[in-house]
């Protein structure tokens, strides 16, 4: 076993894997065996901590949480690496765990409910997944639950690393009770075609009186989230907390299943994309979208059916003073239609920086497009107006 220190960190190099902590780590990680029978097997144990030079067993369980405040442990494969779950939790303290990657496939295998989570009780649970390998690798997960309990913060940043979640068995869940945060950026990926995923999916109000809140968002041209059904402030039968879905800079959201958005959900896409094979907008619930002069195609592809709710709210930017074309998609739809926007019927002048413009939900070659359609007097007027912002308030 090697090592070294630095002024701030000090670092032990394993066969499998390195540990980087900011305080002893000897006296910061630890795996957990499978629990059985009521108890842990060879619990805190030398063997058992990643820094003393023996490699976890597949059958562990990583525990990182009961450390000093603001403790940040680093954890960087030199392997191919198994176990069953982590546990990044700060109970009563702020808590963060790097793990990169290096190249090499992380695999996590636990299926049960509060098994692989991040968050903690009073407290604030961090888990960055980062891939500095010069070959990408990934992490192969079956679940994970952000922001699991009242009164708790869990925050997951997928910093240019791949996770795959396969199986249907269990689903993926911002923001179970408290607060949860997923970010995807640097060329991030969560690949879960056939896994569901919650955001906010209980509105569970804590003694401080505040609402469950759960956040994704997925930044920078070659960041994607990929998941089955997506529940945004809700789940199947009814509302939940506070959630929002924010795709910008060139990023990809797919929903290969429905996308539904509950009040007092939100989303909004900036300079990105969102495709789904069907999209709910509950009552109440808001969509806000980005438009730029080089738009070319819709901003939202719903390949099924496309329902709005009573009081949905549509905000438009328009963020280029450039020239649009005469015809500026915003969502397309290949199935049935049904409701329309607040306070937007079909042919509705909706301004733009001072140009007014019309509203159609059904435009383009078949007639499945809501675009909007500049007024012919008024077209050369784009290239000269500032940007427009367009919201419809709920009275």
């Amino acid at each position: 076993m090697k090592a070294w220190r630095s002024s701030c960190v000090t670092a032990v190099v394993l066969a499998s894997i390195a540990v980087v902590a900011s305080v002893a780590p000897a006296a910061n990680v630890n795996f957990l065996q499978e629990y059985s029978g009521g108890t842990y097997d060879d619990a805190f144990t030398n063997n058992a901590y990643w820094s003393t030079g023996t490699a976890p067993l597949s059958t562990d369980r990583a525990r990182f949480m009961y450390l000093s405040d603001g403790t940040v442990t680093a954890v960087r494969l030199q392997d191919d690496f198994t176990h069953t779950a982590f546990v990044v939790a700060g109970y009563g303290s702020t808590q963060k765990l790097i793990v990169d990657l290096n190249g090499h496939t992380h695999t996590a295998t636990e299926t049960r409910n509060g098994y692989f989570t991040v968050g903690g009780s009073e407290g604030v649970g961090t888990l960055e997944l980062r891939d500095t390998g010069a070959v990408k690798g990934q992490a192969n997960w079956t679940k994970f639950d952000v922001g699991f309990a009242s009164l708790n913060t869990g925050e997951l940043l997928v910093n240019g690393a791949t996770i795959n979640c396969s199986g249907t068995s269990s689903e993926i869940r911002i923001a179970s009770q408290g607060t949860g945060k997923l970010t995807i950026t640097n060329g991030g990926v969560l690949s879960a075609a056939v896994r569901n995923m919650y955001v906010a999916i209980d509105n569970v109000i804590n003694t401080r009186g505040e609402s469950t809140t759960g956040t994704v968002v997925v930044d920078g041209s070659a960041s994607s989230m990929t998941v089955a059904d997506l529940w945004i402030s809700g789940k199947t039968d009814r509302a939940g907390g506070n959630a929002s879905l924010t795709i910008q800079n060139g990023a990809s959201v797919t929903a290969t299943g429905t996308l539904t958005v509950w009040d007092p959900g939100s989303v909004t896409v900036t300079g990105g994309s969102l495709q789904a094979a069907a999209m709910n907008l509950k009552d109440n619930s808001d969509l806000a979208l980005t438009v730029n002069d080089s738009i070319s195609a819709a901003i939202v592809n719903i390949t099924g059916d496309l329902t709005i709710g009573s009081g949905v709210v549509l905000s438009l930017q328009f963020d280029d003073a450039g020239a649009y074309g005469d015809f500026i998609p915003l969502i397309q739809y290949a199935g049935a239609l049904s409701g329309t926007f607040a306070g937007l019927e079909e042919g509705s002048q909706v301004m733009v920086g001072g140009t007014a413009m019309t509203l159609t939900y059904t435009g383009g070659d078949n007639n499945t497009t809501i675009a909007l359609v500049p007024e012919p007097m008024t077209m050369s007027l784009l290239a000269l107006g500032a940007a427009g912002l367009v919201v419809r308030r709920r009275k």
